[in-house]
């Protein structure tokens, strides 16, 4: 048996630094802390991080080592165990802050709200030179600080936000926000990092051991993959492949993102591979036109509306290009239109779910609920059993009730057929 010899890594500490008062982000953070400096295309997902910080009102920033980081120092020995080049290894902690601390708040507990995020930007040896990659990164739900409170940058809704906690300059923050990893190409792929960020999206500061992720990529199809990662997890899993139509596969989507579970879209790109995108929540625009949740219904169609008619995009973490992205549900029904032509096909949503399985979707559920509610509204108002100004309300509108999917989780002494 021959064993691999490892390449000598020395690890060099990063001094501990301020950026604050005039500063561009891109000289003097991205330039200072990534090996191929801000232009290059790995580098855009810290770019994009660096554009919500001065988006939420960045004032500083604070630079510290994380070499001694014990999820850093696991990383960095599996990045060597998988290196044939020696060299220099760094990692930074890049922390965002609306206000640094003064003398006087020194001895109380921090303003959570003055820390935006932080990242760990982690540099290894590589036979080209040194290459950087976002180790993690935690962001808080996208806002703005206004007359002594947040404001959401857009109308969003991002369910599954956990509160982590972060160190800067010595002081511990609670940040209510979203978990991002970078693929590096080495021991993390996208599916490593795209189920990396489901996860702790669900269960917080928990994650799955990239090593252990990393075995149970080889050999397997990423369906496969999933459901076993999401099992050993205690997780089930339901699949929906997604065909022509996209009002059925929106309204899957949308129903687990109310359900807090944050479902994976399976997309296929250039040769057929596929990659993973984890959808986090939604936004609504209320000055988007809707005509479909709007004008009035034909005898034929359906007697409610999905809530689904009025959510134009999803919120999405890409592991190459960054956090918070939005991913509009036109470009979800034009690749799907293109048919074999389109360059990125969306192929499966795979939805993790707290029970074992969910043998009726949510599409079927909401029809069924929808023709459930027209009918018994009927039944009781011909009885004239109903009362009160919203029964009142129901009963004169019912084509018009907006119904929201959501997944709940049924006691034991009351089974649900629909999830046993």
């Amino acid at each position: 048996m021959v064993t691999k010899s490892l390449k000598r890594w020395t690890k060099k500490r990063s001094p501990a630094g301020k950026v604050e008062g005039n500063f561009s982000f891109y000289f003097d953070v991205v330039n200072q802390y990534w090996a191929g400096g801000a232009s290059e295309q790995r580098a855009a997902p810290l770019n994009r991080i660096c554009t919500l910080a001065r988006k939420m009102g960045v004032s500083a920033v604070l630079i510290e080592d994380a070499l001694d980081r014990k999820e850093v120092q696991r990383e960095i020995e599996l990045l060597r165990k998988n290196s044939s080049t020696g060299g220099t290894v760094t990692a930074v902690a890049i922390s965002f802050l609306r206000a640094l601390p003064s003398a006087e708040q020194a001895e109380r507990p921090p303003d959570d709200v003055n820390m935006i995020g932080q990242v760990v930007v982690l540099t290894y040896p590589a036979p080209n030179g040194p290459k950087s990659y976002v180790f993690d990164a935690i962001m808080r739900v996208p806002a703005r600080w206004e007359q002594g409170q947040e404001v959401s940058l857009v109308n969003r809704c991002v369910p599954k936000a956990q509160t982590f906690q972060r160190t800067a300059g010595g002081r511990r923050y609670n940040v209510a926000g979203a978990y991002y990893c970078q693929e590096n190409g080495v021991s993390r792929g996208n599916v490593q990092a795209a189920l990396r960020i489901a996860i702790r999206s669900i269960e917080g500061s928990s994650s799955v051991a990239d090593d252990k992720l990393s075995k149970a990529v080889r050999n397997k199809s990423i369906v496969d993959v999933i459901a076993k990662t999401l099992k050993n997890r205690g997780y089930g899993s339901n699949f929906y492949v997604i065909d022509k139509n996209v009002d059925d596969v929106w309204t899957a989507i949308c129903s687990f993102i109310e359900s807090g579970n944050p479902p994976l879209l399976v997309v296929s790109g250039r040769g057929n591979q596929d990659r993973i995108i984890p959808i986090l929540g939604y936004t609504i625009n209320t000055d988007e036109w809707h005509p479909g949740g709007s004008m009035p219904q034909s005898k034929d169609q359906a007697s409610f509306f999905s809530s689904s008619q009025w959510i134009d995009h999803v919120i999405i973490h890409d592991t190459e290009l960054g956090p918070y992205f939005c991913m509009s549900r036109a470009w979800l029904a034009q690749e799907l239109g293109r048919g074999p032509k389109s360059r990125i096909k969306p192929r499966l949503v795979i939805a993790p779910i707290w029970t074992k399985q969910v043998n009726v979707s949510p599409v079927y559920a909401e029809q069924l609920a929808g023709a459930s509610l027209g009918f018994w509204v009927r039944r009781i108002a011909q009885v004239n059993a109903g009362t009160g100004r919203w029964w009142d309300y129901l009963s004169q509108n019912g084509s018009h009730a907006v119904l929201r999917t959501t997944l709940i989780s049924c006691k034991r002494e009351f089974p649900c057929t629909f999830c046993f």
